[in-house]
């Protein structure tokens, strides 16, 4: 006598409802990880800024308290110099104090060009004179004006990636520096810009565009007052 068995499974289409549903979940889960990778990111770029642009500060108003000099040996304007790169003429330009200087360019700049804003110690303390810091290593560029580094070992302040927009030292009296840094991070593209202008300046600092996906565009600006300590 053959018994019959009671064979039950699922169905093709209650396997294609399963599939489905499952498909949504792994993508909804999907969605969120990306989210909360881009919100990481998003977070980490800002604090990376904000630690430069914190760095830049603390640096020149060390310098300031303790060199012991005047602002460009007594200029206040900062000094300016160009230098040719790519065909193009890139205005660079130094604040000193003592032997300590500052070589700096703002804007967005052509591609290889080395270096935004670069702290080096000269030689002597006579003039003030920018380095060419579109150099992987800044040198005078055989101008006779511009003092040498006493070595090589000078250092870039801004970091990968990132845009000088405001570097401004104001001497105010013979001991009374104001100081502000502003510093951007992003792709020259994410940040807003008018017609075939450069990049627009707004509150001392670039603007990040409100166009999707420019969640890897962060901004800083920070100002301070520093005195001169006397020294004997």
């Amino acid at each position: 006598m053959k018994t019959k068995l009671n064979v039950k499974g699922f169905t093709i289409m209650e396997l294609m409802i399963a599939i489905s549903i499952l498909s949504i979940i792994l993508l909804i889960s999907s969605m969120v990880l990306v989210g909360i990778g881009n919100i990481y990111s998003k977070g980490a770029d800002l604090s990376n800024v904000q630690n430069v642009t914190r760095n830049i500060i603390e640096n020149v108003t060390s310098t300031v308290q303790f060199s012991g000099a005047q602002l460009n040996n007594g200029a206040i304007a900062p000094v300016t110099q160009d230098y040719s790169f790519d065909g193009k003429n890139v205005p660079v330009s130094a604040y000193c104090f003592g032997q300590v200087r500052y070589s700096f360019v703002t804007g967005f700049l052509p591609n290889g060009w080395s270096h935004l804003l670069w702290l080096d110690k000269m030689v002597t303390q006579s003039n003030c004179f920018p380095l060419n810091i579109s150099e992987v290593v800044p040198s005078c560029d055989g101008d006779l004006n511009c003092i040498a580094s006493q070595s090589s070992s000078g250092s870039e302040l801004i970091g990968p990636n990132m845009h000088l927009a405001n570097f401004k030292i104001v001497q105010y009296n013979p001991q009374l520096y104001g100081i502000s840094v502003g510093v951007a991070f992003g792709q020259e593209d994410m940040f807003v810009s008018s017609g075939n202008t450069p990049r627009l300046v707004k509150d001392n600092n670039y603007q990040c565009s409100d166009n999707a996906g420019q969640q890897y565009c962060a901004t800083s600006y920070l100002t301070t007052f520093a005195t001169e300590r006397l020294t004997q």
